[in-house]
Parts: C-alpha cells; sequence; structure tokens
C-alpha cells in the first residue's frame, strides 16, 4: 500500500532514502509513466475565482461553476501520474518535514504580497513529508486531482498532488 506500490518496478529500484526521512528521490531517467506538466498549461488559461461564500449562507445554496473555466485539456489530466516543478511554501510541518504545501510557479507569489490566481498553484501532501525547500524549484512526482476543493466557503484549490517523491535533479 501507499506511493511505493503505484510505481513502476523500475522506479522502485531507483528509489533513495533520504537521510533522516523515507522520503524517496527519484531519478530524472527513471520517471517512465509520469506526464510532465507545467505551470505554462495549469496557469495558462484565465481563472476568476468565485467570492468567499459567507458562513451564514445556507447549505443548499448552489456554488459557482468553478470547473466549467477549466479547460478540457487541463480536466484530462485528473488521475493522471504527474512531474510539476515548482516553489514550495509549506503549510504544514511534522518534525522538521513539511506533510502539507503549496507548489508555486514562482517564488514572488504569496511571499511578497502576490496573490496567485488559484489556477497558479497546486497542494501537495507528501504523507511521510519532505524537507522543506525554499530557495529553489523542486520537482515532485504524484497523482493529480484536478478537482474544486472549498474550505469554509473558500475555493482553496483546483490542483491537488497526491505526492509520492521528489525527481532527482540532474547534476
Amino acid at each position: 500500500d501507499g506511493a511505493l506500490s503505484s510505481l513502476t518496478a523500475s522506479m522502485q529500484a531507483a528509489v533513495q532514502h533520504v537521510p533522516a526521512s523515507t522520503v524517496k528521490e527519484i531519478p530524472r531517467a527513471a520517471i517512465d509513466g509520469y506526464v510532465s506538466v507545467g505551470f505554462d498549461q495549469l496557469a495558462g488559461f484565465p481563472f476568476t475565482s468565485p467570492p468567499i461564500q459567507p458562513a451564514d449562507a445556507p447549505v443548499t445554496a448552489p456554488r459557482p461553476d468553478v470547473m466549467g473555466q477549466v479547460p478540457e485539456s487541463i480536466k484530462k489530466l485528473d488521475d493522471q501520474k504527474v512531474v510539476i516543478t515548482g516553489f514550495m511554501m509549506p503549510v504544514k510541518i511534522e518534525k522538521g518535514f513539511a506533510t502539507e504545501f503549496m507548489l508555486l510557479n514562482s517564488p514572488l507569489m504569496c511571499c511578497f504580497g502576490v496573490t496567485p490566481a488559484t489556477n497558479a498553484w497546486v497542494v501537495v501532501k507528501m504523507p511521510k513529508g519532505v524537507p522543506p525547500v525554499q530557495d529553489g524549484p523542486t520537482a515532485f512526482c504524484g497523482r493529480l486531482r484536478v478537482r474544486e476543493q472549498w474550505e469554509n466557503g473558500w475555493l482553496s484549490s483546483i490542483y491537488q498532488l497526491e505526492g509520492e517523491g521528489v525527481v532527482k535533479q540532474s547534476a
């Protein structure tokens, strides 16, 4: 069970553990079966986030059609194994490892007051965590979900990645 069971046999042989953790680095040459997806695709269309729904809104109130804005080519990525490179902004740290973070296409987004469009970030969950890296781009592989996620009346994401590992950068 878990991420390792979903990897191909060639990837299993290439798994390396980051010291003091169970996070695996997957050499770029071993990512057969994964589609490389870039923010040029994910954020490459206009997207307007709906306004925050008031807390006292009736439960039966219809939500705006968020996914109607997403092109079919992007919707087809739902449930696909992908590799995405971006900048990590940790959201949840456990025992020194980021278990949940936003992956952004620019280090300037969020950190310097520039709020990105909802289609310009991916919410990544790494059950075993990864060392938080914020000084450069990092490639992550996993299963992409292209689905709206709401939290307290706010559209929190349209992209979620069930992280499986960190793709080792070529030297």
